[in-house]
C-alpha cells in the first residue's frame, strides 16, 4: 500500500480568492532523526517549489488537507516522489510525481479558504516519534501538546508495515464556524443532560446535550413531513484516483447502523437557544437506553459555534443549565479551581491528567452517564464496591463487553478526584487515539459533575473547572 489516503466529506465552501500579490505560506512537514518538525515557508506569486520525499531524513509531506474534515496518508520509505507545490492567482496546488513517472494531482485550494480554517497535524514515524501541531488561520504552526498523536490506520494496517512507515493526518476545521447561535438553556439532569426543544410549529422533543458528539443528530420522526435526507459519502483518494464511498459515522463502540442521511430543522428553540435551518445527522430511530423518549442530541457543531461552553451543575440536583455565549475578555473569567489547556481532536475536547499515577489524555464526554477507561494502555485498577461484567453500547453501534473497576485517583490538569468507578473496555473510539506511555479515556457526567460548573473557552483552548 502507498501513499493511501482516506478523507472524510466536508461542506464545500465558495469564497474569494486571496490577492495575487499575496505570497502563500507552505507548511513542509521535516524529519531528521527522532525529530519531526513542521516548518513554516512561503510561496510567491506564480512560484513553483520542487521537494524530495524521504520519510526517513528530510521531507516526509507538505501540508495540504483536500478541505474540512480528516485525512491521513500512510507513507513509506519507498516513497520516493517528487511534491510539486504552486501558487498562482490565489490558488495552492500541488501534485506527486512518482519514480515510476506516474503523477498524482493533490488538493488546489483558495488561499482566502484556508485562511478561514485551523489543520491539527498529526505525525506517526512507525519506530518512534508521535507528534501533533496546529496549523491556525494557515498562517503560524506551533506544537499541539495537550491531546494525543491521532492515526487512523492503527488497527487497520498490519503492525510491521506501520512500524516501517509514517502515518500523516490532517483535521481541518472552520475556526469560526458557521454556525454562531448563542443562548441559555435549562436542562434536566438524570444520568445525561436533557434539554426540551421545540419545532416552529410547535412539535417538542427531548435532545441530549453530548460534548463528545461532533456533530447533531436527529430521529427521522422529529423531521418535519417531506423534509428531504441527502446521502452521506466519503472519498478515497489514491494513486488510482478518486472515488466517492458510503460513510457511517461512528459512535463510542462502533459505526451507527442507523444513519439516514443529513437533514435540515427550518426552526427549533432550546428555550432562548434558537436554531434555524441547523443540519443534522438523520437516524432511522434514536435508541430507547436514555429513560425517556429522545429525539435527538446536541453536538459540538452546536455547542462551540458561540465561542464559549458553560455547564452549570449543581451538586446532587436533577438540574443543569447550559450557556452558550461569547468568551469572556482575557482575565475575566473569575477564579477557577483549575484551568486546563485542551486539544481539539475530530471535534473532542481532549485534555491531559493522570489515572492511578500514569500520563493520561480524557476526552469531555457529557453523553456517557460514567468514565470509561480504554483497557488498552490502563495501569493496574482497583476492582469497584460493585464489580461485575456489564456492557456498553454507543449509538445502536455493537456492544461492548466491560468490566467495573476503581480508581484511586483521577485528575485533569491540577484538578483532583478520589475513588472513580469507571467502565474498562476497548472501545471502537480509542482506536484512532491511544498512545505509548498514556492511558485514554472518556471523562464522563458522573466525574465532570463533581465540579459545580465548567467552561469551555474554544477561542483560547482552556477549560476551567470551578468547584
Amino acid at each position: 500500500m502507498r501513499g493511501v489516503a482516506w478523507v472524510a466529506a466536508g461542506l464545500a465552501l465558495g469564497l474569494a480568492s486571496a490577492s495575487a500579490a499575496d505570497d502563500c505560506p507552505l507548511f513542509v512537514i521535516e524529519r531528521q532523526g527522532a525529530t519531526v518538525q513542521v516548518l513554516r515557508d512561503s510561496l510567491a506569486e506564480g512560484e513553483v517549489r520542487v521537494f524530495k520525499r524521504d520519510v526517513r531524513s528530510g521531507t516526509v509531506d507538505v501540508v495540504l488537507p483536500v478541505g474540512p474534515g480528516q485525512s491521513a496518508a500512510f507513507l513509506q520509505a519507498s516513497d520516493a516522489d517528487m511534491i510539486v507545490m504552486r501558487y498562482a492567482g490565489g490558488r495552492l496546488s500541488g501534485q506527486a510525481r512518482r519514480a515510476d513517472g506516474r503523477t498524482v494531482d493533490l488538493a488546489t485550494r483558495a488561499l482566502d479558504d484556508l485562511r478561514r480554517q485551523d489543520i491539527r497535524v498529526s505525525v506517526s514515524v512507525g519506530d518512534g516519534a508521535r507528534v501533533a501541531f496546529l496549523i491556525s488561520g494557515y498562517r503560524t504552526v506551533a506544537a499541539d501538546t495537550a491531546g494525543p498523536t491521532q492515526n487512523l490506520f492503527a488497527g487497520r494496517l498490519p503492525e510491521p508495515l506501520l512500524r516501517a512507515g509514517v502515518v500523516v493526518l490532517t483535521d481541518t476545521y472552520a475556526h469560526d464556524p458557521a454556525l454562531r447561535a448563542c443562548g441559555r438553556v435549562p436542562l434536566e439532569r438524570q444520568g445525561y443532560l436533557f434539554a426540551r426543544g421545540r419545532r416552529d410549529d410547535g412539535v417538542e422533543g427531548w435532545f441530549i446535550v453530548d460534548l463528545a458528539a461532533s456533530v447533531s443528530m436527529v430521529a427521522r420522526a422529529f423531521l418535519p413531513a417531506g423534509q428531504a435526507i441527502r446521502p452521506l459519502s466519503m472519498s478515497e483518494h489514491s494513486a488510482a484516483g478518486t472515488r466517492s464511498l458510503p460513510y457511517h459515522p461512528t459512535g463510542a463502540t462502533g459505526p451507527i447502523a442507523t444513519v439516514l442521511g443529513t437533514g435540515v430543522l427550518p426552526g427549533i428553540a432550546f428555550s432562548d437557544l434558537r436554531l434555524s435551518n441547523v443540519e443534522m445527522t438523520a437516524l432511522e430511530r434514536m435508541p430507547e437506553s436514555f429513560g425517556r423518549p429522545v429525539a435527538g442530541i446536541l453536538g459540538m457543531d452546536v455547542l462551540r459555534g458561540c465561542g464559549r461552553l458553560v455547564l452549570d451543575l449543581p451538586p446532587d440536583s436533577a438540574r443543569a443549565t447550559l450557556e452558550l455565549s461569547p468568551p469572556p475578555v482575557a482575565g475575566a473569567a473569575g477564579a477557577a479551581a483549575a484551568e486546563t489547556p485542551f486539544s481539539w481532536i475530530a471535534a473532542h475536547v481532549v485534555v491531559r491528567g493522570t489515572l492511578d499515577g500514569k500520563p493520561a489524555h480524557w476526552i469531555l464526554d457529557s453523553g456517557s452517564p460514567r468514565t470509561v477507561v480504554d483497557s488498552v494502555g490502563a495501569p493496574p485498577l482497583a476492582p469497584a464496591e460493585h464489580r461485575g461484567p456489564g456492557t456498553l453500547r454507543g449509538l445502536e453501534g455493537p456492544a461492548m463487553h466491560a468490566v467495573r473497576m476503581r480508581a484511586g485517583q483521577l485528575t485533569v490538569g491540577a484538578l483532583e478526584h478520589r475513588n472513580v468507578d469507571c467502565d474498562v473496555a476497548p472501545l471502537a473510539v480509542f482506536d484512532d487515539l491511544r498512545q505509548p506511555g498514556y492511558a485514554l479515556g472518556v471523562l464522563g457526567l458522573a466525574d465532570i459533575a463533581r465540579c459545580r460548573s465548567i467552561q469551555v473557552d474554544f477561542e483560547r483552548r482552556l477549560v476551567r473547572w470551578f468547584r
